[in-house]
């Protein structure tokens, strides 16, 4: 199992939820994230980044609808 941690650049024109992505699809590039590793919960993001829970959750609730995420009970 891994553990991802985020780094949210907070001067970026990037919003937040787009680098919670981008840094998600290139876990899965590289072969970091894997079938069945589970993400760190929405709380923990918002402890590691200061990033708004709603952001982090439409970000989650993005990549399941593009078919990278499943959830998790």
């Amino acid at each position: 199992m891994s553990v991802m941690e985020f780094q949210i650049e907070k001067n970026s024109p990037v919003p937040a939820i787009k680098q919670i992505q981008e840094q998600i699809k290139l876990s899965i590039a590289m072969g970091v994230l894997k079938r069945g590793d589970i993400l760190p919960s929405i709380r923990e993001v918002e402890k590691q980044t200061g990033v708004n829970r709603g952001q982090i959750h439409r970000a989650y609730l993005a990549m399941h609808r593009s078919g990278l995420l499943s959830p998790a009970p």
